[in-house]
């Protein structure tokens, strides 16, 4: 991104979603760095610890019902939530990307095979959809990152699908026909540039998804098997034991509202950017 991109981002994103950004720059540089940031091993118990108020004993946020030091176990769960979440998003646009590009292009079976595959994804909701692979193949980091990307894979084939169509028979792809190019050709080097901006804004709202999903899914014990820290099943034990101390249940809690709103906050601000009458705009100041 060149300095007038960044300009434009900026000027189109509104304080709140800079600071949404910055508050996304600190958890994810606090996942990427928490052996050194974390105050203390996430796995660590200290039974006569337990439960104990922010600030007891160094404990910046307390500690949980087996003594172990809330920050440090949001930190490493910031670590568990960004992968999968990442490697979701990645599975989610590829396979989306893919059934959407060579179902708008190609048309005829092709299409019709795509988007029914796709309606039949819809056709579930993504939690109940979520929970019955889990159940069938159980929790782990690679099965959330599979079945996620399955769930949320839909939204880009459809996005990706609808810009395609809109594209397939402009000049540029007309004529990179008439010199022969071949098929994954113009698919990959002269469609998807040109429809990348719509997926690129797609990314952070599905981000935001993918972790609220992953938490539910760790909230219900579906999702990362304890004590590897997780912010769903935080919530999970805190909300057991929220009549004797309710700082666990708040603070995860409160972390998973500010992840997914940021990255919703962000993936607008990129929307906007991308916009080209916001664009049109931004020039006529």
């Amino acid at each position: 991104m060149n300095r007038g991109g960044i300009r434009r981002l900026v000027s189109v994103a509104s304080p709140v979603s800079i600071a949404a950004a910055l508050f996304i720059v600190i958890v994810v540089a606090s996942a990427i760095f928490a052996p050194w940031v974390a105050p203390a091993s996430p796995l660590a118990q200290h039974i006569p610890n337990r439960l104990q108020s922010p600030g007891a004993d160094g404990h910046l946020l307390g500690t949980d019902e087996f003594g172990r030091d809330i920050l440090s176990r949001l930190i490493y769960g910031a670590r568990v939530e960004l992968v999968i979440a990442l490697g979701a998003t990645a599975v989610a646009f590829v396979l989306g990307s893919f059934l959407g590009l060579i179902g708008a292009y190609i048309g005829s079976w092709v299409e019709l095979v795509s988007m029914r595959l796709v309606e039949a994804l819809l056709a579930f909701p993504p939690i109940l959809l979520a929970m019955l692979v889990v159940t069938i193949y159980g929790s782990g980091q690679l099965t959330l990152i599979v079945v996620l990307g399955l769930v949320f894979a839909p939204a880009f084939a459809r996005l990706t699908f609808a810009q395609t169509l809109s594209v397939k028979s402009a000049e540029y792809v007309e004529a990179a026909r008439a010199f022969s190019a071949k098929t994954p050709t113009i698919l990959g080097r002269v469609i998807l540039p040109n429809i990348a901006g719509a997926l690129i804004a797609q990314l952070p709202i599905t981000l935001a998804n993918t972790i609220l999903l992953e938490s539910g899914l760790s909230y219900l014990g579906l999702g990362i098997t304890p004590p590897t820290p997780s912010w769903g099943g935080m919530v999970a034990s805190g909300q057991r034991f929220m009549a004797v101390d309710p700082t666990l249940l708040i603070v995860s809690s409160a972390t998973i509202v500010l992840t997914v709103l940021s990255f919703g906050l962000v993936g607008d601000a990129v929307r906007d950017w991308l916009d080209p009458r916001e664009r049109k705009a931004l020039r006529a100041r």
